[in-house]
């Protein structure tokens, strides 16, 4: 697993703090840092969860996605 690169700079962008995601999640500081660092991995439901309150206009695969190539395909639009 790696970092979520994604999350940390939507929550960075938005002005999220880790302890305000924990607090919303009902999660301890120490176990959110471990899944927003890759460690652990988010349940679905906690995705769908930070997705929706937090970010909704993104996707949960742009947010959570974790390799290289998801991140640039994210970016590129296809014209037909």
């Amino acid at each position: 697993m790696t970092c979520l690169a994604n999350l940390k700079a939507e929550m960075k962008r938005h002005e999220i703090t880790q302890a305000t995601l924990a607090d919303f999640l009902g999660m301890s500081l120490g176990n959110l840092h471990l899944k927003v660092n890759g460690k652990v991995e988010f349940t679905n439901t906690e995705m769908r969860v930070i997705q929706n309150e937090f970010f909704p206009d993104l996707s949960i695969d742009y947010l959570f996605s974790n390799s290289e190539f998801d991140l640039l395909s994210h970016k590129t639009e296809v014209t037909p």
